[in-house]
């Protein structure tokens, strides 16, 4: 699954890339059109995983409000030390991909072809970590020690990003985007995997749902915060990222 997921970011940049020429919205609508016929699929061929004896019995409207779901979270004291290392790295990596494309553009004077395909970069080393390099990580290291490892690597992506932003260097701004595809390539699929086993089989739900809506609020506060510090210096973003990972390394240490 982590493939296909790095497929579909190796791929998806280097159409958006080659969209772009057409004019800038070309892309967006495109997306939007993959994202309605995806919701049409799952809706339409994706059934329930969960056995029926493991799902919650008790179901009203109030369970599908958002913020009553948060609320339900934040009560399982389990996930909170993860969550809030989560939430530093997702609202780090919001950060960096709202500003990427207009960073590489303003610093080094890519074109649109070209930023996409670096992008597509990450989808590569995604998929590659997935087949190849996970399985023998698995093998050697505890999922802790992995989570770790995608962790430092991503503190060094956001330290070479922002130096290639002082120094105006695309080489380190390459190391940066390796470093961070392959910490996040190894990260997000075992970090996941700790959320889910925090909890009991009829609380996966409630979890992976209320990660997907904190991931949802990263990239709304996220872009927010990196628009007001790019328009101040265009690396402060990457150095606010760099700070979150930090923060979210000594977090999940301590936990």
């Amino acid at each position: 699954m982590g493939a296909l997921v790095g497929i579909g970011t190796t791929l998806g940049p280097i159409i958006g890339g080659l969209l772009a020429e057409l004019g800038n919205s070309v892309p967006i609508f495109i997306g939007a059109l993959f994202t309605f016929l995806n919701a049409v699929y799952g809706y339409t061929f994706m059934l329930e995983s969960l056995p029926i004896k493991k799902r919650s019995v008790d179901l009203s409207f109030s369970h599908v409000r958002p913020f009553h779901q948060l609320q339900q979270l934040f009560k399982i004291s389990s996930v909170i030390p993860l969550l809030t290392a989560g939430f530093a790295v997702w609202l780090a990596a919001a950060s960096l991909q709202s500003i990427f494309s207009q960073f590489s553009i303003d610093a080094f004077q890519w074109k649109a072809g070209l930023v996409g395909l670096s992008f597509s970069l990450i989808g590569i080393l995604d998929t590659v970590s997935q087949l190849f390099i996970m399985p023998r990580l698995l093998k050697k290291f505890s999922e802790q020690q992995i989570t770790r490892i995608g962790m430092f690597s991503e503190i060094l992506a956001y330290l070479f990003i922002t130096l290639s932003g002082i120094l105006l260097l695309p080489i380190l701004f390459l190391f940066g985007i390796i470093c961070y595809g392959f910490g996040d390539s190894i990260f997000t699929p075992v970090f996941n995997g700790q959320l889910s086993n925090s909890v009991s089989d009829n609380q996966q739900g409630l979890v992976m749902g209320g990660t997907q809506s904190i991931q949802s609020l990263s990239r709304v506060i996220g872009p927010l915060i990196a628009g007001q510090l790019y328009a101040a210096a265009p690396f402060l973003p990457t150095v606010f990222g760099f700070l979150l990972m930090i923060f979210a390394y000594y977090h999940y240490n301590k936990k």
